[in-house]
């Protein structure tokens, strides 16, 4: 009988945390290959004026270097609990896997972040103040993003205990 409870609470409100863990590290990883992808772009001096990680820690209002890093990633890690969260839940299209869901995810945020934190930093509506450059490259970052989310989450086999 108490193992039977066990499952029980193990087939509850435990499966969100387990989700949550999963997305938290699955987020870890993908804001790792968003920055690599800025590093990248900082090294082969594409759209030098157009800084995404300085302009989130000047955002923040911190004069601290690493504040851009931090919002980064703790941002990160929350859109991927998101994603967590959804991934579950409702189904985009039956038969499609994490890493497209993911890619489709990914795709979302850089449509807000496009016509919501450009602005805000002074890059304009899809970060046109810098050039066509600009929001291809955060494109190319946000589906990047998305996908490594959905499939490292898919990877760790979320929905099986």
């Amino acid at each position: 009988m108490e193992r039977k409870g066990h499952q029980k609470v193990l087939s509850g409100e435990s499966v969100i945390f387990h989700d949550l863990g999963k997305g938290a590290l699955a987020g870890l990883a993908a804001s790792t290959a968003a920055v690599l992808l800025f590093v990248l772009k900082s090294f082969f001096g594409l759209v030098p004026q157009f800084n995404f990680i300085g302009s989130l820690g000047t955002l923040s209002g911190s004069t601290w270097a690493g504040a851009g890093w931090l919002i980064l990633y703790g941002a990160g890690i929350i859109l991927a609990l998101g994603f967590a969260l959804l991934d579950a839940r409702i189904e985009i299209h039956p038969g499609t896997n994490e890493p497209i869901r993911g890619a489709f995810y990914g795709f979302l945020i850089w449509l807000v972040l496009m016509v919501t934190v450009m602005p805000l930093i002074g890059a304009g509506f899809f970060a046109m103040a810098f050039g066509i450059a600009a929001p291809i490259i955060t494109l190319v970052a946000g589906i990047l993003y998305g996908w490594v989310v959905g499939a490292a989450y898919g990877a760790m086999n979320p929905e099986n205990l």
